[in-house]
C-alpha cells in the first residue's frame, strides 16, 4: 500500500484503542507506517531502493524483534512502554499483512528465504480502503469527546475492512481461474488488480516467445485492450545481459522481458519491461539501452 493508506489504516484502528491504551494505540498507528522508512533506501540509488524496499522492515524476524523489546519495560513495570513497543509490532503486522496483499511483494521469510510474496488481491492504492479508512475517522471526529464510542467504530471498520479484503481474495481467485481458461497455453499468466474497479484487471500471458496483456472485467468476463508483445531476450547481447539493471529486474519479476528491438546500421535500441504493472500508464523498471554495431551498450535510461 501507499504510505497515505497504511497511516490512515493505522489512525483508524488506534483510535480505538487511544481511551484505554494510549500507548498501544500510539504504537500502532506508528507501526502501521514504519517499516516503509526502508523507502529511505532511495537515497542510494535505484538499486540499493529495489534491494531494500520490502525486505527487512517488511519481515516476520523484524516484526518479532520489535515484539520482544517489550517484554523488559513489562518486567520493570513499565506497562505503557511495553504496551508502545507492543503496538509498534501489531501496526508494523498490519502494515506488512497490507502488503502482502499487493503485487509488488513483501520478503516475509527474510533472512531465510529471499522470495517476495506477493498475492496480487489488491493495488497498492485502492479507492474503497481509502474511502473506508477515511468514513472511521470521520465519525471518530463527528462523536468528538464520547470516547466510549472509539472501540465500537474501530471494532466496525475492522470488520469491514477483512470482509473486504476477503471478498478481494474471492474476486482474485476468480480473475486466475478466468485467465488461465482464457490463455491455457501460457507458461504463466498474473492478473493485477487495479484502483477504482474490484473487478477489473490487468492481465499478463507468458508464453516465452511473446507476451499477451488485456485487461478483464471479472463480473462480465470481458477481455479487452488485448495486446501482443514479441520476446526479444534471446538475441540480447552479453553487455545487456551483465547489466545490473537488468539483473535486478529480473531477479524481481520473471515478466521482465526485452519487449522492443529498434536497429539500424548504426546501433539498436533495446527496450526492457515488466508488462505486468500498466496502471495509470506507468513503465516501472522500464529499462531503454542504446547498442552499439560492436554490441557495447552505450546509454541506458532506467525508470524506478
Amino acid at each position: 500500500m501507499d504510505i497515505l493508506t497504511h497511516a490512515l489504516i493505522g489512525s483508524a484502528t488506534a483510535a480505538g484503542f487511544l481511551p484505554a491504551y494510549p500507548g498501544f494505540a500510539c504504537g500502532v498507528a506508528l507501526g502501521n507506517v514504519l517499516p516503509d522508512l526502508d523507502s529511505l533506501s532511495r537515497l542510494g540509488g535505484k538499486r540499493a531502493f529495489l534491494r531494500f524496499h520490502q525486505t527487512v522492515s517488511h519481515s516476520l524476524a523484524a516484526i518479532a524483534s520489535v515484539a520482544v523489546l517489550a517484554l523488559p519495560f513489562y518486567a520493570a513495570g513499565l506497562p505503557i512502554h511495553g504496551q508502545a513497543f507492543l503496538g509498534l509490532a501489531v501496526g508494523m503486522a498490519m502494515h506488512v499483512a497490507t502488503d502482502l496483499t499487493n503485487s509488488y511483494g513483501v520478503r516475509l521469510l527474510w533472512p531465510f528465504h529471499g522470495r517476495r510474496l506477493a498475492c496480487d488481491w489488491i493495488f497498492f492504492i485502492d479507492a474503497p480502503i481509502l474511502a473506508l479508512s477515511i468514513l472511521s475517522l470521520g465519525v471518530a471526529y463527528l462523536v468528538g469527546e464520547r470516547l466510549k464510542l472509539w472501540p465500537w467504530i474501530s471494532t466496525c471498520y475492522l470488520g469491514l475492512f477483512a470482509a473486504y479484503v476477503w471478498v478481494r481474495w474471492r474476486i482474485a481467485r476468480e480473475a486466475r481461474k478466468a485467465c488461465h481458461q482464457r490463455f491455457p497455453n501460457a507458461e504463466r499468466v498474473v492478473a493485477i488488480p487495479t484502483t477504482w474497479s474490484v473487478f477489473k484487471f490487468l492481465v499478463c500471458a507468458d508464453f516465452g516467445d511473446r507476451c499477451i496483456t488485456c485487461q478483464l472485467n471479472v463480473r462480465s468476463g470481458r477481455i479487452s485492450n488485448e495486446q501482443e508483445f514479441p520476446i526479444f531476450d534471446g538475441v540480447l547481447p552479453d553487455s545487456v545481459l551483465a547489466l545490473s539493471e537488468w539483473r535486478t529486474m529480473r531477479d524481481l519479476s520473471p515478466y521482465y522481458h526485452a519487449v522492443e528491438f529498434i536497429h539500424d546500421d548504426n546501433a539498436a535500441i533495446l527496450v526492457c519491461r515488466d508488462l505486468r504493472f500498466r496502471n495509470f500508464g506507468v513503465h516501472y523498471g522500464r529499462l531503454t539501452c542504446r547498442v552499439s554495431v560492436g554490441n557495447d551498450v552505450t546509454f541506458t535510461n532506467w525508470e524506478i
